[in-house]
């Protein structure tokens, strides 16, 4: 993970590099994260539960979590 230079905005940017890169695998989807569930009633509480749950995994493990929580989530609550 490297900070990387930002001259017009007042934050960094964080490039994370997901070492080692899976490639070839057709057995993983791609997640895509809806803007409009920033909205939705719960949302929150299914990030940071997935987050903190995982305590002690490297950041690409807690974001695969937590991608997968959110999907299991948009099943049951967005259909």
């Amino acid at each position: 993970m490297d900070n990387l230079v930002a001259l017009a905005f007042d934050h960094y940017l964080i490039l994370l590099d997901r070492e080692p890169a899976i490639e070839n695998n057709n057995n993983m989807r791609s997640f895509n994260f809806e803007n409009v569930w920033r909205i939705e009633l719960g949302i929150k509480d299914v990030v940071s539960n997935s987050w903190f749950s995982s305590a002690g995994k490297s950041v690409v493990d807690k974001l695969d979590i937590c991608a997968n929580e959110l999907s299991s989530w948009n099943k049951t609550n967005r259909n």
